[in-house]
């Protein structure tokens, strides 16, 4: 079975709010657990899982003003213990 895969969100066509909409992409762990904690309301597993998530994808500067992947994907797979098995 291939489930179709689409980059985004198909439910809203604009973001409702606009300052604060994303972590600082130059702060540390700590300043994105305070924004992701305080902002979205997640636990610090949610955060890491979410954090997890992201390293799959990449960053558009029409988005965030940053172009390119966050994580260099053959890196990230080939020091994982589970994937490079």
């Amino acid at each position: 079975m291939v489930v179709p895969f689409r980059w985004g969100r198909v439910d809203v066509a604009e973001c409702p709010f606009d300052e604060d909409r994303h972590a600082d992409a130059e702060g540390n762990l700590e300043t994105t657990l305070e924004w992701a904690v305080g902002q979205l309301g997640l636990t610090h597993e949610e955060v890491v899982a979410l954090m997890g998530a992201h390293t799959l994808g990449r960053a558009e500067p029409e988005n965030s003003g940053y172009d390119g992947e966050w994580v260099d994907q053959v890196s990230a797979y080939a020091t994982c213990p589970k994937l490079s098995a």
